[in-house]
C-alpha cells in the first residue's frame, strides 16, 4: 500500500512494449519519450480506476450513482431508458416498468356488440364476457346461441343446444332423438 492506493505491477506485455520503445530510440528525443513512457507505466494506479479503464466505463465518485438513476420503461411498444425522477409522468402516460419484451401487450379494448348486429332473437353473448338480453323464445322453443330453436326437431340442436345429429342432411331429429331414415 502506498498512500492508501494499491500499486499495480508492470505486466509482461507492457514491459515488452517499453523495452521495444527503449531499444528503438535512436535520438535524444526518442530516448526522452521512452523514459517518460516508463515513468507513466510504472506510476501507481488505483485498482478501481484500472478496472474502469479496462471496461471503458466512467470513473469517479458519482459514476455508480449516475448509472443507477436511470430505469427501463415500455411505452407504446418501445423500450426507453429515462431518469427515475420522470417515473410518475411515464407511468401516468401508460408506460410499464421493464423492457417491452418482458411486458405482455395490453389486451385489445372490448367493443360489445348489439342484438341487431348479431341477428339474435334471445339471450346471446355480447363479445366482452357478458350477455345480451335480446328477447324471449316461445313456450316450445329453446334459446341456443341467440336463436330460438325447437330442440325436438332441429338436427343441429337435437334434444339440447349444440347436439348435431350424425349423417348431415339425411339425419332426422324427432322427439329430441337423432336417427337415420
Amino acid at each position: 500500500m502506498y498512500g492508501g492506493m494499491e500499486e499495480e505491477r508492470l505486466d509482461a506485455s507492457r514491459f515488452d512494449r517499453l523495452s521495444k520503445a527503449l531499444a528503438g530510440a535512436q535520438s535524444r528525443r526518442g530516448f526522452a519519450q521512452a523514459i517518460a513512457a516508463v515513468a507513466v507505466a510504472s506510476a501507481p494506479l488505483v485498482a478501481g480506476d484500472a478496472e474502469a479503464a479496462k471496461r471503458g466505463k466512467r470513473k469517479g465518485v458519482g459514476a455508480d450513482h449516475f448509472r443507477k438513476k436511470k430505469a427501463t420503461y415500455c411505452l407504446n411498444g418501445e423500450t426507453i431508458r429515462r431518469y427515475r425522477r420522470k417515473q410518475e409522468k411515464l407511468l401516468a402516460m401508460g408506460a410499464t416498468l421493464g423492457k417491452c419484451d418482458d411486458v405482455p401487450p395490453p389486451p385489445p379494448p372490448c367493443v360489445p356488440t348489439t342484438c341487431e348486429a348479431l341477428g339474435a332473437e334471445c339471450a346471446a353473448p355480447d363479445g366482452c364476457g357478458g350477455t345480451l338480453d335480446c328477447g324471449e323464445c316461445g313456450l316450445e322453443a329453446t334459446c341456443c346461441s341467440g336463436q330460438c330453436v325447437f330442440t325436438e326437431i332441429d338436427i343441429d340442436n337435437c334434444g339440447e343446444c349444440g347436439n348435431v345429429c350424425p349423417g348431415g342432411e339425411n339425419a332426422l331429429c324427432e322427439g329430441g332423438d337423432c336417427f337415420l331414415p
